[in-house]
């Protein structure tokens, strides 16, 4: 706002133009707060919400360049080769993964796609680190690059309840940022395989 203070005598021209200008700084001062405004509100990136598929164990899923198939899936109570058996808190949920490079370039061996389950309560549940031995052949992700229409197969071994039904969710992570503490979390899109009901699931039996 302004304010004037003039000697008790006719200025009223000279006030009359003060006031004028005056009035035209602050329309002025209005009109560039609100382009201000209007800029800031057209550079905000806008939200959107992310909305995953979901995908029947039966299907072969395209994603990213890269083809995923489920090939199999059992119950266990214990893995490994015959003196090195592991046994599960609660039951091992197996699952076998084949992996296709479907670019036309080889997929880097940093390349690392995020496994998790989570049933039907939403809880998560991370894949063990155990290494499954199955009929003598150890299956672990590989640690080279996967050229063009190459295949990969593997194993995924999760410590889960059988009470509860599962989906499994692959993340195809495309950068990482720092979370709390120093942890690091990694983004990018994702996609579920909706797996068959726990009682539907075979078991394995080993000798």
């Amino acid at each position: 706002m302004c304010h004037f203070a003039l000697p008790n005598s006719n200025h009223n021209t000279e006030r009359g133009q003060m006031k004028a200008q005056c009035k035209r700084s602050q329309i002025t001062s209005v009109l560039i707060l609100s382009l201000l405004l209007f800029l800031l509100s057209c550079a905000a990136p806008e939200k959107t919400t992310y909305t995953p598929k979901h995908y029947s164990q039966n299907e072969e899923v395209l994603f990213d360049g890269i083809q995923y198939n489920i090939t199999e899936i059992f119950w266990a109570q214990q893995i490994g080769p015959q003196y090195l058996k592991k046994q599960a808190n609660a039951s091992w949920l197996v699952i076998g993964l084949s992996i296709t490079n479907r670019t036309q370039r080889p997929v880097d061996k940093t390349f690392n796609p995020i496994f998790k389950l989570e049933d039907t309560t939403g809880a998560e549940y991370e894949s063990s680190k155990y290494v499954l031995l199955k009929d003598g052949i150890e299956f672990k992700m590989s640690t080279e690059a996967l050229n063009p229409n190459v295949t990969f197969k593997g194993y995924l071994v999760f410590d889960v309840p059988r009470q509860n039904d599962y989906k499994l969710r692959i993340l195809s992570p495309f950068y990482a940022r720092q979370a709390f503490a120093g942890s690091i979390k990694l983004l990018g899109l994702y996609f579920y395989f909706q797996l068959a009901p726990s009682r539907a699931v075979q078991e394995w039996i080993t000798s």
